[in-house]
């Protein structure tokens, strides 16, 4: 027997978690008990009076069985039972990591144990803000300033109380969930409080699975009637599914499965499971808009930094008379690659991520809720911005039109109150006459359910991606698939199509492996489209004898032929099959008579099958239509050398080597030529150049690969190794 300490905490929460699957999976709730008592006995813990009394009613119904008792509510209580057990588990669970979890250390402020909110006090300290706010226009001007300012110091102290309590107050009863929601769907409170106060039900869950957290925010989402606090809902309670087991919980797959009727409700989901992967892209985007974008904004501004701040560049008279078209040249670089930015943002890319990252270290974001609050002039922690800020309409322009998400536009305006002094005279000015701030094409981002989302989803992003207290939480942008949520079984049975659209989506973005998990939890083998896709991600892994009876499977389905070809050609071709291989190339050749592409694969199974006189023909016709493309003189030369034409091979060969970059083929072939012509010491010399560009070939490694081309020529196995070894 040991004592529950710092030391072996994590294995006691390891072992809660086992238990937890053992009552989902369905295991003997009488063996469940008997190793959860084990469990606190081992650990010197005292049996609390929820477990004891679920023991006493087990003991109870199993006697009562035992003594050949009928009892209609049997299955019932058993099933009640083992939910209420997994509750206790749970906040037991949670017990030990509020004691002992570091980095839960920095949010706690030294408490040590999970107190819930008082709803009814929380209710009328959130009322009695709004009335009090509102009755501020009946103040006297000399006195509104300091009362408002007392008014939202005394606001964000309640929330921000009432944000961590939530995070920490465990297991909550469906009444006590019913009263938050009811709280958080009031129209009598601020709708910023709501917003801050549904992120805090989201963190709780995340940071202990709680079924009746993720009932409150199905609800909300159900019931509210303001659309940014429906997509904050959304998003809780979609990643709290993720992160938990609620297979004890029906009550959770049943109102999903009523709200997958909806066809709109299932587009949501399939448009937010892509947002969540350009959020798990931001890095990415960062580099491109970084080694793209930026720079050429960069040599193209009339800024410079000084060690006394940003200054204007002076112009250079003679610029204007030698280069007079250069503004506009710059001018349409730096609009372009506005573009470019606007264009990604639109598609739903987080462009903001790799600035805003690096300013979140100040102490504003010491406060956990204030990752999550709607941006507003008025938090305390902006008093340390200039009046002069404040005031102006940037400010206000900021929170209604600039695309980005709460959490930035806080490090905005905080950076800006740290750097007011060293701006030029004349961007102070500029500010003081009350300019807005727009951003090219936001208006047509902002204000809709798609932005509202990603808004939130990009302050969760930076939370779980920066803040020091992250590791306490179950991260939903990682979990077994990186990105996905919709692999989750609870959406098999109605989200096909949409699921197949996001496979789709991340095949465009080259996400390989999320495609096929995807792909796997949705497949359909009677679907064509399915079929197609599948076919692509084996072809993608190599697994090409898969790929062709997938192609071949599609091709025979009706409207098949046509989607399949491009798949059931190539994946033929790797698998060595080139007479059906050369055949699928003839019908694409006909149905795309403007591109060489499928000809000349003809050709090259063709040449593959030993018909390379056939291929010789195929090759003539695209020669002489352009005989200036070289990948069409190499296939011809190739076909030329396997018919022993050596000499208009071997000429063909020479005009590519006078390439300005021939490739390491041309040379090998060439040298080819030359040894069958009986020109061993040029040979030598082509073969040494080709080795010298093979990256992770061997002269032996390429006569075996074209062994057949060489037996074609009798060049006999002595005559391959001194070669090689020349």
């Amino acid at each position: 027997m040991t004592r529950l300490d710092s030391s072996n905490w994590k294995d006691y929460i390891h072992q809660i978690v086992d238990l937890q699957q053992q009552l989902s999976n369905n295991l003997p709730l009488g063996t469940v008990l008997k190793d959860t008592s084990k469990l606190m006995t081992d650990y010197s813990i005292s049996v609390n009076d929820e477990l004891e009394d679920i023991s006493n009613s087990y003991q109870m119904m199993s006697d009562y069985m035992l003594r050949g008792y009928q009892d209609n509510q049997r299955d019932s209580l058993y099933h009640q039972l083992a939910r209420r057990l997994y509750r206790v588990l749970s906040n037991a669970s949670l017990q030990a990591r509020i004691k002992f979890d570091s980095s839960l250390a920095p949010l706690l402020s030294g408490r040590t144990n999970n107190v819930q909110p008082d709803t009814d006090s929380l209710r009328a300290s959130l009322e009695s803000f709004v009335s009090d706010v509102a009755l501020l226009t009946l103040e006297p001007q000399s006195t509104v300033e300091a009362k408002s300012k007392g008014l939202y110091e005394q606001r964000f102290a309640v929330v921000s109380k009432a944000f961590i309590d939530i995070v920490v107050s465990g297991q909550w009863s469906n009444e006590y969930a019913s009263d938050i929601a009811a709280l958080i769907l009031s129209p009598t409170i601020d709708a910023m409080d709501a917003l801050t106060l549904c992120a805090s039900v989201m963190m709780a869950a995340l940071l202990s699975p709680d079924p009746a957290k993720v009932m409150m925010l199905l609800k909300i989402y159900q019931k509210a009637n303001d659309e940014k606090l429906k997509q904050r809902a959304l998003i809780g309670w979609v990643f709290a599914l993720d992160k938990g087991d609620y297979r004890l919980f029906p009550e959770i797959s049943n109102t999903i499965n009523q709200l997958l009727d909806n066809d709109d409700f299932r587009e949501e989901l399939v448009q937010l499971q892509m947002q969540i992967v350009y959020c798990l892209t931001a890095e990415q985007d960062t580099q491109t808009i970084e080694r793209d974008v930026i720079p050429n904004i960069m040599k193209n501004q009339n800024l410079e930094m000084t060690r006394f701040g940003i200054r204007e560049k002076e112009e250079n008279p003679m610029d204007e008379i030698l280069h007079g078209d250069n503004s506009d040249k710059k001018i349409e670089e730096i609009e372009q690659s506005m573009r470019k930015i606007t264009d990604m943002q639109k598609r739903g890319a987080d462009i903001y991520f790799g600035g805003f990252s690096k300013m979140k270290r100040f102490g504003f974001f010491f406060t956990l809720s204030n990752w999550f609050t709607p941006f507003y002039i008025q938090h305390p922690g902006l008093e340390q911005i200039p009046k002069e800020i404040r005031k102006a309409q940037f400010m206000s322009s900021l929170l209604s039109s600039m695309p980005f998400c709460d959490s930035d536009k806080y490090s905005f305006a905080l950076a800006m109150s740290t750097v007011y002094a060293q701006l030029p005279d004349n961007i102070k000015e500029m500010l003081g006459n009350n300019v807005a701030m727009e951003v090219p094409g936001a208006e047509g981002i902002i204000n809709t359910p798609a932005f509202y989302r990603r808004q939130y989803l990009q302050d969760l992003y930076r939370f779980f991606r920066i803040n020091d207290s992250r590791r306490a939480f179950r991260d939903p942008f990682t979990n077994k698939d990186n990105k996905l949520f919709l692999d989750n079984p609870i959406y098999a049975g109605s989200m096909h199509d949409g699921a197949i659209s996001v496979v789709t989506f991340l095949l465009k973005r080259r996400l390989f492996v999320e495609a096929k998990v995807m792909l796997n939890a949705y497949f359909d083998e009677n679907s064509l489209e399915d079929n197609l896709l599948a076919g692509r991600i084996a072809l993608r892994e190599g697994q090409y004898a898969k790929a062709e009876v997938l192609f071949t499977k599609a091709y025979s389905m009706e409207n098949g032929k046509e989607k399949a070809l491009k798949g059931y050609a190539l994946a033929s071709f790797r698998c060595a099959h080139y007479a059906q291989a050369s055949k699928l190339y003839r019908q694409l050749s006909v149905l795309y008579p403007d591109k060489e592409l499928y000809p000349m694969n003809e050709a090259i199974a063709l040449i593959n099958d030993e018909r390379a006189d056939e291929a010789v023909k195929i090759l003539y016709e695209l020669y002489y239509k352009d005989q200036n493309k070289s990948d069409i003189k190499r296939v011809l030369a190739w076909s030329m050398l396997c018919t022993k034409q050596l000499e208009k091979s071997a000429k063909l060969y020479q005009e590519l080597l006078s390439l300005e970059k021939p490739e390491a083929a041309d040379y090998l072939n060439a040298g080819y030529c030359a040894w069958f012509n009986g020109k061993g010491e040029e040979a030598a010399r082509l073969f040494q150049q080709a080795q010298s560009m093979f990256s992770d070939k061997t002269l032996v490694d390429k006569f075996r690969e074209d062994a057949s081309l060489l037996d074609f020529y009798d060049i006999d196995n002595t005559d391959r190794n001194i070669m090689a070894g020349v």
